[in-house]
């Protein structure tokens, strides 16, 4: 199933006609679809409003189709300016913007306060969602998130992580190399995770290290990061 298929058959279970409606009235900068360049950095972002109606659908919606939503964010590129080939005749496609700024770069500033927020909601799948978008907005919210790295809540150092192993930026590698060390094993492993990310070889000796780790999960996300470096010297310690 196409993403696009995907994110509106669930905006429409979500909230209903009336709902989605809402979501794309959350910002007052109109859109005019086929306006975006394929460049990332072109794709104009949500602002609060939008992120606000936003997370209330997805609080609304089945976790199913909330993980589906989360799942897709961000994946689709491509989705605009197909002249709808392959579409039914009576679809409409005004949506299409409002869907493709959610995965933009967040430049609105009390939209990335939001998301910020959310790194810490009682929902997994809002904070995996606000991480995604937090990852996505790239330098703009790495400060914050090195801050959300310090915060006394391990559910909020661990999407932090999330949204920086999404983000890649070079600024926070040691931040992440870190957090490998935090005493909560979710964190750990998620800092594993991103360490991995990151592709540099750098992180060799550490994901080496944590291939030995008493937790399956640290395991799992060390060998997946020592197969993202592509280092031979890495067979050695997934061999057993």
């Amino acid at each position: 199933m196409r993403a696009s298929t995907v994110v509106l058959a669930a905006a429409l279970t979500i909230t209903g006609a009336a709902g989605a409606v809402g979501l794309a009235r959350g910002s007052g900068d109109a859109v005019i679809a086929g306006s975006f360049s394929h460049d990332d950095e072109r794709r104009a972002g949500p602002d609060s409003a939008r992120v606000e109606a936003f997370f209330r659908s997805l609080h609304a919606a089945d976790p199913m189709l909330c993980e589906m939503v989360a799942d897709q964010l961000g994946n689709f590129w491509s989705s605009m300016g197909d002249d709808m080939i392959g579409s039914l005749a009576d679809g409409a496609r005004r949506w299409e913007p409002v869907r493709d700024s959610l995965a933009g770069r967040v430049t609105d500033a009390a939209a990335r306060r939001r998301l910020l927020t959310a790194l810490g909601d009682d929902d997994v799948c809002i904070r995996r969602t606000a991480a995604k978008m937090l990852g996505h907005t790239g330098e703009l919210a790495e400060p914050a998130l090195k801050e959300a790295l310090r915060s006394s809540l391990p559910r909020v150092r661990e999407a932090a992580l999330l949204a920086l192993g999404h983000a890649e930026l070079p600024g926070s590698f040691d931040a992440v190399m870190d957090a490998t060390r935090d005493p909560s094993p979710e964190v750990t492993a998620m800092a594993t995770w991103a360490l991995g990310e990151y592709e540099d070889a750098r992180g060799f000796g550490r994901l080496n290290d944590l291939t030995r780790s008493g937790l399956a999960r640290v395991r799992r996300a060390a060998a997946w990061g020592l197969g993202q470096l592509e280092d031979p010297r890495g067979v050695a310690a997934l061999a057993p």
